[in-house]
C-alpha cells in the first residue's frame, strides 16, 4: 500500500517546518478557512465572554467575601480555579478609569500643587515649566490634566509596587518570597480599586440621586469627612482580612499589623501621586 506524504508548512512565526496542524518548535497554529467565518469569530467572542463570567467573577466573589484567600491559594500552587491576579489588577483599573468619580487616583494638576507633600515643589516646577513654554496657567492645567488621565492608566500599576513594600516589612517573620508580597498587594489594590473608588462612590451618588428625588439635598455625603471615615473603615477590614487569610496570623497580630499597613498605605499613596505628577509632567 502507498503511504502518504503529510503535507509539511512553515511556521508563520518561527520559520520551522512542520507536518499537522500545530508547530512543533512554538506551537503556533495553522489557520482554517472555517475560523474566519463571523459564526467561528461569535463563537469564540461567547467562549470569552463565558470564560470571563465564570473565573472572573467567581474570583471577584472570593477576594470580596474573603480577602487573601485567592493569594493564599495562589502561593501554595492552587491556581486553576481563579482569575490570574494580574489580570484582575487591569481589569479592575479598567473600570476605575471607565466610571471615575473620585480623583483619588488620578489627581488634578489643582490638588497636585495645594494638597499633598510635595505641593511646594510641584508648584515651582510647574512655574518654571509655564516659564520655558511660555504657555499661560490655564493652558497649561488644561494639557496636563489631560495627560495626567493617560499616564495615570499606566503609572497605577506602581501602587502594587508601593504597596508591597510595607507588606513585605511588617510581615518580614513570614520568610516569604518577595513576589508573595506582591501576589497580595495585587489583590489588595484590586479590592481597594473596585471596592473603595468605584463601589462605594456609586453607592453614595445612588443615595444622593434617590433623596433628591424626594426633594432633600445630600450632597455633603461626598464630603470628604464622610467618605474618608467609610474608607478607611473598608482599608483596615481589608488589610486584617489579608493578614488573617494571606499571611496566616493570628486574630490580635493581624489587628496591630493592619493598623501598621494603614499608614504605610497612606505613606504609598502619596508616593503615587507623586510619581504621577513627575511622569505627566515629564511626559508632555
Amino acid at each position: 500500500m502507498e503511504s502518504v506524504n503529510p503535507i509539511s508548512h512553515e511556521c508563520r512565526s518561527c520559520g520551522a517546518t512542520f507536518s499537522g496542524t500545530f508547530c512543533n518548535q512554538c506551537g503556533e497554529k495553522i489557520p482554517e478557512p472555517g475560523e474566519k467565518s463571523i459564526r467561528s469569530f461569535l463563537a469564540g467572542l461567547m467562549n470569552a465572554i463565558t470564560s470571563l463570567d465564570g473565573k472572573f467573577l467567581r474570583t471577584l466573589k472570593i477576594m470580596l467575601k474573603k480577602p487573601g484567600e485567592v493569594s493564599y491559594h495562589y502561593m501554595n500552587g492552587k491556581r486553576v480555579p481563579f482569575y490570574k491576579p494580574m489580570s484582575m489588577f487591569f481589569i479592575a483599573n479598567l473600570i476605575y478609569f471607565l466610571f471615575p468619580l473620585y480623583n483619588s487616583l488620578n489627581s488634578s494638576l489643582y490638588v497636585q500643587m495645594n494638597m499633598l507633600p510635595h505641593s511646594k515643589l510641584a508648584t515651582e516646577l510647574v512655574q518654571q515649566r509655564i516659564a520655558v513654554d511660555k504657555i499661560d496657567f490655564d493652558t497649561f492645567q488644561m494639557q496636563y490634566n489631560q495627560q495626567s488621565t493617560n499616564m495615570a492608566k499606566m503609572v497605577l500599576v506602581l501602587l502594587v509596587i508601593y504597596f508591597s513594600i510595607p507588606l513585605s516589612v511588617v510581615n518580614y517573620n513570614r520568610k516569604m518570597f518577595y513576589s508573595d508580597h506582591l501576589l497580595v498587594s495585587l489583590e489588595a489594590c484590586s479590592i481597594i480599586i473596585l471596592l473603595n473608588f468605584v463601589v462605594l462612590m456609586w453607592v453614595f451618588q445612588l443615595v444622593i440621586f434617590l433623596f433628591g428625588q424626594m426633594g432633600s439635598n445630600m450632597q455633603h455625603l461626598m464630603n470628604d469627612n464622610y467618605t474618608v471615615w467609610i474608607s478607611m473603615s473598608v482599608l483596615f477590614y481589608l488589610f486584617f482580612q489579608l493578614e488573617r487569610r494571606a499571611y496566616a496570623q493570628p486574630t490580635g497580630r493581624a489587628l496591630a499589623k493592619a493598623g501598621l499597613l494603614m499608614f504605610g498605605f497612606f505613606v504609598v499613596l502619596q508616593m503615587y501621586r507623586a510619581s504621577l505628577f513627575f511622569v505627566t509632567l515629564w511626559t508632555f
